[in-house]
């Protein structure tokens, strides 16, 4: 009797999980364009804070902007960790999480000071940039640089993905 409840139960088993909902695979190309999504949307998120700051921004809520860039790293760090779409793949998701939130401490590390620094300011703007331009010059730089090392880390891990699953990388 006990043999029989296994077997049924072992059938059971086998119906339901050849039964279950799986999701296709994506190809190579498709998940790489899908994963890389990611890293492009946040680098355009950095552009579009600095291109703020430099063209239109007015001088108010610098914390807010600065906040709502790191909210939305956060977020996209988030919806790359949780993509699906190559089975027992993940070095390509995870340059891709690891560069967001390289990008996430080069903020915290180089612009967070930045943004605390002209919020506490108060006096004459000559004396601000005569004081403070070198501390600028640092952190631009140092930002400059973490940027630089995230970029090549990124490469290095798109394309040792694309060849293993020998497609091209289309440049941009």
């Amino acid at each position: 009797m006990k043999i029989k409840n296994l077997i049924l139960v072992f059938f059971a088993l086998l119906i339901i999980t050849g039964c279950a909902k799986s999701r296709p695979e994506l190809s190579a190309q498709e998940y790489n364009n899908k994963i890389i999504s990611f890293q492009i949307q946040a680098v355009d998120a950095v552009n579009e804070y600095f291109t703020t700051l430099e063209k239109k921004y007015d001088g108010q809520n610098l914390a807010e902007l600065y906040i709502g860039l790191r909210d939305q790293l956060r977020s996209l760090q988030d919806k790359a960790s949780l993509q699906e779409g190559r089975r027992r793949e993940t070095m390509l998701k995870d340059a891709v999480v690891d560069y967001i939130s390289g990008l996430q401490l080069a903020l915290d590390n180089y612009e967070r000071p930045v943004v605390e620094l002209i919020g506490a300011y108060s006096g004459s703007a000559s004396e601000f940039y005569r004081r403070d331009t070198q501390i600028f010059s640092n952190y631009t730089t140092q930002f400059s640089q973490s940027l630089a090392k995230l970029d090549a880390q990124m490469e290095t891990a798109q394309s040792q993905f694309s060849k293993k699953y020998k497609f091209e990388v289309e440049k941009k």
